[in-house]
């Protein structure tokens, strides 16, 4: 008894022994100079584009290793993908069935820049180069040829793999002019794929910028992609210290990459929402609950339609230079902070801008409406109406309120005016349209002392001579030396 256990730990000591012989050996077989280029050859064959790797090892707990892998662009400027490992786990027996069953596939810290092709398409490197070999390269006429000996069919070779994960990843895509539309930072991917159903999962990523403008934070969003098309479904995030959730759409495969995009939003912080976009910072405030739903091709902003709506709650505008001024100078604290009672934008874009139907800002005495067309590039053109009612109207000067006209409301007047200019800086006649334009250049100086503003050197110089001169040219008479009334101005 004592000599059989003997000889089963000898047994199983030398297959012990002879396990990791062999581990030793098929490691310095894959680190082999030759098998190492035989790897990237395998692999550039099957992606069909060519795969560049660092060191390649394989051990039963970590399965085969691949280090500092790289994916160079269609056109050899930069890399499609840089990954510092891939780890792939596979069962060995279906090799000898022309299947490759990946248990699981880590890929960690990828870093990926996908750039919109000549084609206004997004296409994986392999499928770009076959494309331009297409376009390069005319079909040849079809020649009749004897029927060749049939020979026995190949079953194809297939690949499934049942688990993938992706850990801190980042990409970023691009337009055809290398402008940067949208990238994800810090992406972890849990999925599989085969050939018939895709690639299906559930996606992360702690921060996403659109267009270097307006960003999200923690993007969660189930996905799936068949046959060309990205469909994000449930998508939920941070948005501006509120939340943000819906559903998108692409097909990378077609011409210009199609795309819709149905979002919902609610108790975003307006002014934080500006400031990151650099419109409007520290002017209008509030937590804003709407809707978008929007449509066109990737890249090509012409192209974009869709709707909006959104209402503001807790809703302040202030910081307007226009309306501080007017507030200050007609003694009127309700124009230099408009505290928001209701507030409410509708919209439509398209054509490459987005026509306002109707932007409503009501305080308890004011109401602002105006409608008009914002361009993509920021440019504004806006027809707007200010209305008062009479608590206000009683506190204008005779001079100012002459210029407001009877509003539809009761106890009720209104003047129109336009805003033009940008986003970021707009532009109002409102000045103009109260005071008229003979009363806004008699009063242009009280309002400058009002805020400060001094008049030059040279021009009190040029004042004062001007007045000697009228002394010397002029006697004085008693009209003229009397003291002026007094102006009240209620």
């Amino acid at each position: 008894m004592r000599k059989l256990s003997k000889g089963i730990l000898w047994a199983l000591g030398g297959l012990f022994g002879l396990a990791i012989i062999g581990m030793l050996g098929i490691n310095l077989y894959v680190e082999s100079a030759g098998t190492h280029a035989r790897i990237e050859r395998e692999l550039s064959s099957a992606l069909g584009t060519p795969v560049h790797m660092v060191s390649a090892t394989v051990t039963p707990w970590s399965g085969l290793k691949i280090n500092g892998i790289a994916v160079p662009q269609a056109d050899g400027e930069g890399d499609f993908l840089k990954a510092s490992s891939v780890a792939a786990f596979f069962q060995f027996w279906p090799l000898f069935h022309r299947q490759l069953i990946v248990d699981e596939i880590a890929v960690n810290q990828p870093q990926v820049a996908w750039i919109q092709s000549a084609g206004e398409k997004w296409r994986l490197p392999a499928e770009e180069k076959i494309a331009a070999v297409s376009v390069e390269k005319p079909p040849k006429p079809e020649v009749t040829a004897p029927e060749p000996a049939e020979k026995p069919v190949k079953t194809p070779f297939t690949v499934t793999v049942k688990h993938f994960r992706v850990n801190r990843g980042s990409f970023e895509f691009f337009d055809q002019k290398r402008k940067r539309l949208v990238s994800f930072a810090d992406v972890k991917v849990d999925g599989s794929s085969s050939v018939a159903t895709g690639a299906e999962g559930s996606a992360t990523s702690n921060y996403v910028s659109l267009q270097d403008t307006v960003s999200l934070q923690n993007l969660r969003a189930p996905f799936r992609f068949v046959s060309g098309q990205l469909l994000l479904n449930d998508v939920s995030a941070d948005l501006a210290g509120g939340t943000l959730g819906g559903g998108f759409a692409l097909q990378t495969d077609e011409k210009r990459s199609p795309f819709t995009v149905d979002l919902k939003f609610t108790n975003v912080d307006l002014n934080q929402l500006l400031s990151e976009a650099g419109a409007l910072s520290g002017q209008i405030s509030g937590a804003a609950t709407g809707w978008l739903d929007l449509y066109g091709h990737a890249g090509d902003p012409q192209s974009v339609g869709g709707s909006g709506y959104l209402t503001l709650v807790n809703g302040r505008m202030q910081q307007y230079e226009l309306f501080q001024m007017l507030g200050q100078a007609l003694q009127i604290p309700e124009l230099t902070r408009l505290d928001l009672q209701q507030a409410q934008v509708g919209f439509r874009v398209g054509e490459g801008s987005v026509q306002v139907d109707e932007i409503l800002m009501r305080s308890p005495n004011i109401k602002l409406t105006a409608h008009g067309d914002v361009r993509f590039d920021g440019a504004l053109r806006l027809d707007a109406r200010l209305t008062i009612n009479q608590r206000i109207s009683r506190q204008l000067p005779a001079f100012v309120e002459t210029n407001f006209l009877p509003g539809e409301e009761p106890d009720t007047r209104y003047v129109d005016f336009a805003i033009t200019g940008t986003v970021s800086k707009p532009r109002a006649d409102l000045m103009d349209r109260i005071l008229g334009r003979k009363i806004q250049k008699e009063v242009g100086a009280l309002f400058q002392n009002i805020f400060g503003g001094k008049r030059k050197p040279d021009e009190k110089k040029k004042e004062k001579k001007a007045k000697g001169s009228a002394t010397d040219m002029a006697s004085p008479s008693p009209s003229a030396t009397a003291s002026p009334s007094p102006v009240t101005v209620e």
